[in-house]
This record gives C-alpha cells, structure tokens and sequence, in this order.
C-alpha cells in the first residue's frame, strides 16, 4: 500500500463497463501484462477527504475496509481478496491512498466488485462494478498506463515495474498543469520488428486524425519496457483516447491498442477561441450584448461538460466577448447541431426562471445550490419542503426517478438553510455520483437539538439521528 501524491479533480460517475470505473471518490483500474508471464493489476485508489478519521498508539489515520471479488462470464468467482488500507493523517493533510492487486486470469471476460466500507464508520458503504477483458498472451501490447509519476526504483514496492515507480493517472484526466502526458506500455515482439515503427498518438473521441503523433523504433527484446511522452500544449479540452500502433514503412497499421483521455487546458482552449475564424456573425449569438455575456456564461456552467467548465470561469473573468461568443456558439453546436438557437433561447428561458426562482443575495439564482441542480438534472418529480420541525433548520429533499447524467434511478438530493435567510438554501448530501455525500446530514440538519441534548444521538449509528415527530428528514429522504 501507498499513497497517491498527485491529485486530480473531476466528476465522479460510476462506469459499468471499460477500463476503468470510478464512484464516490472510488477509482478502480485493471491494466493486463502479457509476458513473460501474463497478469492482470487492478489499481484502488480513494480520495480520503470524505472518510471518517480515528486514533490509535500510531496517531490519527483514516482507513477503509475492502472486499474485492473478480467473476468471470459465467459469474463464477475467480479471485477474492479481505482487506484494510490504512492511511496516516499527518498534520492534519490527508493524501489518497493507492494499491494495487495482482491476478493470474486466462483470456476472457470478467468483472470486479468492489465493496468498501469506511473503517471507521462501516455503514457508510460504496459499491463499484466494472467489467473488463483480458486478451491471448500472444498481444504484441500490454494495456497503456497513464501515468502521473514515475521513477526508478529498486525497492520491493508493489507500485515498481521492471525497476520503474509508477502511480497511475487519476481517472486518465489531465489539465493545464501537465507539459506532457506520460504513459507506460510493454511490447512483446513474437517477431521482427526492426523495419517496422511504432506509432503513439492522440486522437479526439470519433476522429480518425491524431492531434499529436510521435514514432519511435523499436527492438527485438523479448519485452520492451517504455515510459513513452506525448506533448499537450496545444491540445484544447476534451474527451481524447491514447494509441499506439506497429506501422510498416508505408505507415500502414498492423496491430494497433488504445485507451481513453480527458484533457482540461484553459491556455489552448482560450487560444483556441481567440484565433477561431469560423464565422459566427450570421448566427444567433451575433445579436448577444456584450454587457450580457457575464449573466449568460454562469447560466451555462452548471451543462457544461467538467473539462471545460475552468475555461469557461477563465472566459467569465478575462474573456474578451469575441471569444466569448465564440464558447457559447461552439457548445450549442456541438450539442444540437440541428437548431443550436433553439437549445440556446431555451435553456436560457429556463435560466432566467430559475435565477427568479432561486434568487441569492450573493449572486443569480442559477449559482444557488438550488439552481445549479434544477439546471443540471432538471426539475424532480416531487420536493419535500419542510419548515416547521422545530429540532431542525429549514430543509428540502428533491426526488428524481430517473437521471441520465449518471444512469441511475431514485436519486435524492437534501438542502438546508443553516442561515435561516429566506433563499439560502445549501446542498447537503445526495445520492447522485459526484455531487456532495455526508453521512452526517442528520447531525447537520438537527445541530441545535444535538448541542442541547447529546442523547439524540443513536448509539448503533452515530451519523442517524433518533426519528421523533420533529424529526423527520431521514424518513422522508428514504420512503418518499
């Protein structure tokens, strides 16, 4: 076990399929090697922020409880690991943890759960599910590791590959603070491959063109271990995959691997936009008003996909309306190429219904915990408004059956109003992935009758509070 010293930032959602799944702060990987002797590594790690901290002879640390079960197509369990990571928290930092788990798995399909329990408090529980594949060990390539830092090494470390130390890429997400990406791969070439090229490139998700593309020769060794680099200064934010190809002398491809990227860079995206000379004039965002740019940008940030939303801020507080317009423009093409105007004046209907709606004396409604939601998931089916427990602030449970955004049913949110002001109504807890979750949303909610009366507290499950006729949120948030 050891700890992940570079962080990285991005929506959580839960993927039930491909290479690596992610939920609540839970990342898992799973990278195959195939030489000399094929094996399958799955990565864990967690961000530490959410878990609940402890002390013991060694000093205060957080921990987290795992069971991880490998199945394969016909769910029979092939592999199952019981265990603890544990974490020091020193000086009051906490860094993510980080493991990883080696397997023997023949070629086919197969799926891990993943249970994890915060070991300090074991009923706040995640689940994650993954599938993936593992291939004949006759590949020329092993999987393609994204990676955040690496060194050598000599020591017996489960993280140190043919005397290289590696900590994977958070959730294969760069932003602008990467010069280059860095990647590991190893190649078992079965025959000659002097006369031939290897390529490594980036592409956009569903184009054929590289937007960075390097070769390297390669030798006859019977593995070749590589830390290959592909730069990203001018490469603007998106989804992107990483491949890499053996090419002959025609640049042919023979056989070919590729894994995905996202990429978060504000400098290419705003010299992107600067320098754009596709025509706008003629559209609908020629007649927006430079001194309405500033409403009409916040009101997109809650839609607009995670990679872009730091240069979108960028554009909100040094943008020139130029470039600007040309966002605005850009966004509503890509999602309804059909009738971008349309989806614009329709959103920004709903946008300015809801800053009405939603109103904060600190800024439009839209930047409301309250707003932000309403136009990210849209309206909930049912809200629960409840003003009159007197053991509790003022609160609101949203409801939705159904959210597309993350794929999942019966989704809760729950807001309070800790300030007692009329509009301040702060987002609490859910159970959308990568919105906020604490386990402590009933203490948070009833804190005045808690200070004044400790006996509130339930002793089987210190985060609930005991249900009375003021106190109510718990069963409304899981019944209704």
């Amino acid at each position: 076990m050891t700890t992940l010293r570079f962080l990285c930032f991005i929506s959580f959602i839960l993927v039930l399929c491909g290479v690596h799944s992610r939920a609540n702060g839970i990342e898992v990987n799973a990278y195959n090697f195939y030489g000399p002797s094929p094996y399958t590594e799955i990565y864990l790690r967690s961000e530490t922020g959410h878990l609940k901290t402890a002390r013991d002879e060694q000093g205060e640390f957080v921990a987290l409880h795992i069971i991880l079960i490998v199945s394969d197509d016909q769910e029979r369990i092939v592999a199952y690991d019981n265990f603890i990571l544990k974490q020091a928290v020193e000086a009051g930092e906490l860094i993510d943890m980080l493991d990883v788990k080696r397997f023997v798995l023949p070629e086919g399909q197969y799926s891990i759960k993943l249970e994890v329990k915060d070991f300090n408090d074991p009923v706040s529980t995640v689940e994650v599910i993954k599938k993936w594949k593992v291939l004949s060990p006759q590949t020329l390539f092993s999987d393609i590791v994204p990676v955040a830092l690496y060194n050598k090494a000599e020591e017996n470390n489960p993280l140190v590959k043919n005397g290289i130390y590696i900590e994977p890429l958070p959730y294969h997400y760069v932003d602008t603070s990467f010069s280059y990406l860095d990647f590991y791969l190893e190649i078992y070439p079965s025959t000659d491959v002097s006369d031939n090229l290897l390529m490594y490139e980036i592409k956009a998700e569903g184009s054929t063109n590289p937007v960075v593309v390097k070769y390297k020769k390669l030798k006859n060794n019977p593995v070749e271990v590589l830390i290959l680099n592909l730069p990203l200064d001018n490469v603007i934010s998106g989804k992107y995959s990483i491949g890499v190809s053996l090419i002959d002398k025609d640049k042919n491809r023979l056989i070919a691997t590729e894994t995905d990227l996202m990429v978060s860079n504000v400098k290419a995206d705003l010299k992107r936009l600067e320098s754009d000379t596709s025509s706008w004039e003629d559209t609908f965002v020629q007649d927006l008003a430079d001194e309405d740019m500033d409403y009409i940008l916040k009101a997109h940030l809650p839609i607009t996909d995670q990679h872009l939303t730091n240069s979108l801020r960028e554009l909100i507080k040094n943008g020139q309306p130029r470039s600007q317009k040309q966002f605005i423009f850009t966004l509503w093409n890509t999602k309804i190429p059909e009738n971008p105007e349309e989806g614009f004046k329709k959103y920004m209907e709903v946008a300015r219904a809801v800053d009405k709606k939603f109103y904060i004396a600190a800024g439009y409604g839209f930047q409301s915990d309250r707003g932000h939601i309403f136009l990210k998931y849209g309206k909930p089916y049912n809200i629960i408004s409840i003003d009159t427990e007197t053991d509790a602030y003022p609160y609101e449970i949203w409801y939705y059956d159904y959210l597309p955004f993350t794929g999942q049913t019966n989704v809760r949110f729950i807001f309070f109003n800790p300030s007692l002001s009329n509009s301040d109504y702060i987002l609490l807890h859910s159970t959308c992935y990568g919105e906020r979750m604490d386990p402590t949303w009933e203490q948070q909610i009833y804190k005045s009758v808690l200070n004044a009366d400790m006996k509130a507290i339930n002793v089987d499950n210190p985060n609930q509070v005991p249900q009375g006729f003021n106190r109510m949120a718990r069963r409304y948030f899981n019944e209704y």
